[in-house]
């Protein structure tokens, strides 16, 4: 699917999906505070499936609080923390079951013409949301010039298309990015403070090639700009994320988080990796509750191994 260069604006579309636990964001542009970190949302509708995240951050999106309230009392802005920067996501995702900054999320039709409200701890109202062409609850943005440029929209102006809006961060990739954190607190970039970086090596350098024609060609699809320093620095840093998902060891890693050394060795033993022996049992390893079940399955089979063994001897 092709996506407007920043230069047409970024993704107009906010759609709240009150089953989603993290926030989605399409744009870099999107972002005040920005994280490169290699992970991804999963989804266990449509046959399941999962979406590459290259970084996590913070956005803030300047919306209008009531459909008949105007001036500079009308306007907020809403502050999401925790999102994930999908780049190929069709539309930005606010997850119903991820918005702990703003605890009261009001669903239901109201006589001014909103469908669902966001209000703070002090019950004062921040957003709404109305239902658009496809009955989906789009967040209303301010009228420019208030906020950055806008695309077009990625959904169809028709209503014939159906759209399933669904997304989930899983505990473990949660605490493996809370780990990162602790490991190295200013591993975030800011707009003003990128972490300096060395410059790109030969395989980095052919990877940019390769995927998107050049630094140049790659900058400019993430908002960023070759002739200033700071955005091709943290450039870099983004590549570096992106190009772990080439680590033929990725699967490994994320395995050994949830299987012990011995669990692995008997699955490589048996069915070459651990991804390979969960797709034998029809589970995905990018799924916590389906690797849980998988190694009470695995410790089953060890034991009925160990005892065959026993048998022998």
């Amino acid at each position: 699917m092709s996506r407007p260069g920043p230069s047409q604006g970024i993704c107009p579309d906010w759609i709240l999906s009150t089953t989603s636990d993290v926030h989605i964001v399409r744009d870099r542009a999107s972002f005040i505070q920005y994280t490169p970190f290699k992970t991804f949302s999963t989804t266990k509708l449509e046959g399941g499936g999962r979406r590459e995240a290259i970084a996590v951050g913070t956005v803030e999106i300047q919306v209008k609080r009531a459909p008949k309230k105007c001036g500079d009392r009308s306007r907020r802005v809403l502050r999401l923390h925790n999102v994930l920067h999908v780049p190929d996501a069709r539309c930005n995702v606010i997850g119903g079951l991820a918005t702990l900054d703003y605890p009261h999320l009001e669903i239901g039709a109201r006589g001014d013409g909103s469908d669902a409200r966001i209000r703070d701890s002090h019950n004062v109202r921040l957003a709404y949301f109305v239902k658009n062409q496809h009955n989906l609850l789009a967040l209303r943005l301010s009228s420019p010039p208030i906020g950055p440029h806008l695309g077009p929209s990625s959904l169809a102006k028709a209503p014939g298309p159906v759209y399933v809006i669904h997304a989930l961060w899983t505990q473990s990739e949660r605490q493996r990015f809370a780990g990162t954190l602790q490991q190295d607190p200013n591993h975030g970039l800011h707009a003003n403070n990128v972490q300096a970086s060395q410059r790109y090596t030969a395989k980095e350098t052919s990877w940019l090639r390769k995927n998107y024609g050049g630094e140049f060609k790659f900058l400019r699809i993430h908002g960023l700009k070759i002739h200033k320093e700071a955005d091709r620095e943290e450039g870099r840093a983004i590549v570096r994320v992106m190009m772990q998902g080439d680590d033929p060891d990725s699967d490994e890693e994320m395995a050994s988080n949830f299987f012990t050394g011995e669990e692995m060795t008997f699955m490589e033993h048996g069915w070459g990796d651990a991804r390979t022996f969960m797709t034998s049992l029809r589970l995905s390893l990018d799924d916590d509750e389906d690797c849980e079940t998988a190694q009470t399955v695995l410790l089953v089979l060890m034991a009925a191994a160990d005892k065959k063994r026993g048998w022998r001897g």
